[in-house]
């Protein structure tokens, strides 16, 4: 798909580095090492759960620990565990999902490539991402990408989550680019999608599935920006 675009931004999670499969192994050991049956089953659960706590702690009503340890604490009961842990055992749950799911980090084969080929033709990059700030360059830096962009937008930084105008609008002004001139890529036909276009940018979704309708990448070779 070819567009004209002075700056890209792209999203981090499920778009540039592969969420998924590094959740899924976080899911697999913590699994394990409850003892528990039902792997698929609880994977959704996982992923169900990590949807709702972190749509939380965006709208600020949970912190980013706090969301972590309802997170665990709905996971237990979840899987049928009659346990009402403390703080301190939720969190070392939680460290056994993280040590897993961080052995797991990956980009996606694709993104090297495309934003080594995009920073070459002079196009501006940065990434625009829900998250917070240590642990969204934290990613950047173990795969090997950080280099690779001129500037990572996280809410926690910026004080806007996506899908806000504003979330895209902060990393347009510090680029120093019209939002008009912007391509936004990413996974999410809401956060992303809906709201780069609510700011003004251009955007284009990313479908690794090939399930989705429409104008859509399912891969990033297949885009094409020129200024």
């Amino acid at each position: 798909m070819d567009f004209r675009a002075r700056a890209v931004f792209f999203d981090l999670d499920n778009t540039l580095f592969d969420h998924q499969s590094s959740a899924r192994a976080g899911v697999t050991a913590l699994v394990e090492g409850l003892g528990l049956r039902g792997g698929a089953g609880l994977q959704r659960t996982w992923a169900e759960l990590e949807a709702r706590y972190f749509h939380r702690y965006l709208e600020g009503t949970l912190s980013f620990q706090e969301q972590r340890r309802a997170r665990m604490l709905s996971f237990l009961q979840a899987a049928g565990l009659d346990v009402s842990p403390g703080r301190d055992a939720l969190d070392d749950w939680f460290s056994v999902y993280l040590a897993a799911a961080r052995g797991a980090w990956a980009a996606f084969p694709d993104v090297a490539e495309t934003l080594a080929g995009l920073r070459k033709s002079g196009t501006s990059l940065a990434v625009v991402t829900n998250g917070t700030q240590d642990q969204q360059v934290g990613k950047m830096q173990a795969l090997g990408i950080m280099e690779l962009v001129d500037q990572v937008f996280t809410s926690e930084a910026t004080g806007h989550a996506k899908p806000a105008r504003e979330a895209f609008l902060v990393p347009c002004a510090a680029l120093g680019v019209a939002p008009a001139d912007v391509l936004h890529v990413g996974d999410d036909p809401v956060a992303d999608i809906e709201g780069a276009k609510r700011a003004g940018l251009q955007a284009v979704l990313v479908d690794r599935s090939g399930r989705a309708d429409g104008p859509v990448l399912h891969t990033l070779a297949d885009l094409h920006v020129r200024a």
